[in-house]
């Protein structure tokens, strides 16, 4: 089994929006278990509106190893874990027991200042990272980008896919569902089936 954090130490990145989706993506072939450390519990509330059924669930626990032991009892390929921002100090345990910390950041010069706390957490706790820039502009958001992409290659990897600031993203969540299974064009799709398939390579390449 694999387990993947999103962590920003900065709030309204998307990291919840992101693990829904990624989640969705994944469990097409793989059991995947769902951990929300945030007090908000956004990611769990999604889970229970969506109760479709399928390969999804959520993990009951008091700490992030605790939730790594139940979702492997569970039978769970893959744990998912969702976190707080600002919480340092709650993100810690869930990073210290990643095998890959998804870090995700608006293409802006404010966010992009704000990923220090968050690398240095992976660092010190030796678990690799890469960022994913999230929530891109639809309109206008090549340059943004581009510029965010090459600042964020100086700290560590960059997922070759960006994920766009779309409506079904956003709109989806409060049915139980993520923006690939609401949407008409496919965008959002592209979009998340190119970047599963990029952190799970990832994942794969760490020979676990």
């Amino acid at each position: 089994m694999h387990t993947l954090t999103l962590a920003a130490s900065k709030g309204g990145v998307g990291k919840t929006t992101l693990s829904s989706a990624i989640a969705v993506e994944a469990a097409r072939k793989h059991q995947v278990g769902l951990y929300d450390l945030d007090p908000q519990q956004s990611l769990a509330r999604w889970h229970e509106l969506r109760a479709n059924g399928d390969n999804i669930s959520i993990i009951e626990a008091r700490s992030a190893e605790d939730a790594l032991s139940a979702a492997t009892e569970q039978g769970c390929d893959l744990l998912i874990i969702d976190t707080p921002p600002a919480l340092m100090l709650a993100i810690q345990p869930a990073i210290e027991i990643a095998d890959l910390v998804v870090i995700p950041c608006k293409p802006s010069p404010i966010d992009v200042e704000s990923i220090d706390p968050t690398v240095e957490l992976a660092q010190t706790a030796g678990r690799p990272f890469v960022f994913v820039v999230n929530m891109v502009p639809t309109q206008g958001g090549a340059g943004l980008t581009k510029g965010t992409r090459e600042f964020l290659k100086f700290n560590g990897d960059v997922m070759p896919q960006a994920v766009s600031q779309r409506l079904p993203y956003t709109a989806a969540m409060a049915s139980g569902k993520s923006g690939p299974e609401v949407e008409r064009d496919k965008k959002c799709a592209g979009e998340i089936q190119t970047l599963w398939r990029a952190i799970s390579r990832k994942l794969h390449g760490l020979g676990k």
